[in-house]
């Protein structure tokens, strides 16, 4: 909630007369990055497209109003602002693990793709060629 007060009050911290390229650093922090490819692992909750990563004890699993992440990083300390305070459990994937072969979806396509199961995997999609890593 702190972060995004701050981030509804920016102007307050920064000029916002003056514009930044898309592509600067600075316009990627007050852009908002919503990705809708979150998997769920051992140890945590990832995004398949960026690094983001939230470990056990930042999030709390949640049943009513709403099935989901809470994201509140009260273990850690360490806020990422690619992360979004509230997962939906409709949005995180669990990955299948299956006599040592491991089944995710693509991010792209929502194609079923299959790889050998490692602690980290980086995964190529056979039909739209999408590639991204995550752990298991």
């Amino acid at each position: 909630y702190l972060v995004k007060s701050i981030l509804q009050n920016n102007e307050l911290l920064v000029d916002v007369s003056q514009t930044h390229d898309e592509a600067s650093e600075v316009a990627l922090l007050f852009k908002e990055q919503r990705s809708i490819a979150w998997y769920k692992s051992v140890a945590g909750l990832g995004d398949k497209l960026s690094t983001a990563y939230v470990q056990d004890g930042d999030y709390t699993r949640t049943d009513l109003p709403k099935p989901g992440y809470q994201v509140h990083f009260k273990k850690t300390g360490l806020f990422d602002l690619r992360v979004p305070m509230f997962l939906d459990q409709a949005e995180v994937e669990a990955p299948v693990v299956n006599q040592g072969k491991v089944i995710v979806s693509c991010p792209k396509c929502h194609q079923k793709c299959r790889g050998p199961f490692f602690p980290h995997i980086e995964v190529a999609c056979p039909t739209c060629k999408q590639k991204w890593s995550q752990r298991t």
